[in-house]
């Protein structure tokens, strides 16, 4: 996680993964790989450069394949300053709620897709399970 900090606060474009199950995890799982001797250093960096959160789950389609369902957040400037006064370890629940107000969490994902004819009715009330 240092290593992606700092190749992100030296003007990289960097995309990594995390394995989480939703934005607000990610957020948690970013903090916890931070040393704990860097992590005040590196949490605030990471609040700094933070531009974009996606997770994805995959799940079978109506053509018996396997369709995207994300989640996502865009941390615009007043969400990272938010991420910079605050203790990280309430970033998940701050980032739970600002899915929900402007990003799209699974839920919209997943009618999205119902309603595209991507997945089946079952396949929504699997995947609605899995999240709740």
């Amino acid at each position: 996680m240092a290593a992606a900090v700092h190749a992100a606060i030296s003007g990289h474009v960097l995309t990594t993964t995390v394995h989480a199950n939703d934005v607000a995890l990610t957020m948690q799982r970013i903090v916890s790989l931070c040393p704990p001797g860097e992590r005040e250093n590196l949490v605030s960096a990471v609040a700094q450069s933070l531009r974009l959160v996606i997770n994805q789950r995959l799940a079978f389609s109506t053509d018996g394949k396997r369709t995207a369902l994300r989640e996502f957040l865009v941390f615009d400037k007043n969400l990272r300053t938010r991420l910079l006064e605050m203790d990280p370890r309430s970033w998940p629940s701050l980032t739970r709620k600002a899915v929900e107000e402007h990003g799209q969490p699974f839920q919209l994902a997943i009618k999205n897709a119902l309603k595209e004819g991507r997945i089946s009715d079952r396949t929504a009330l699997e995947e609605l399970r899995g999240i709740e």
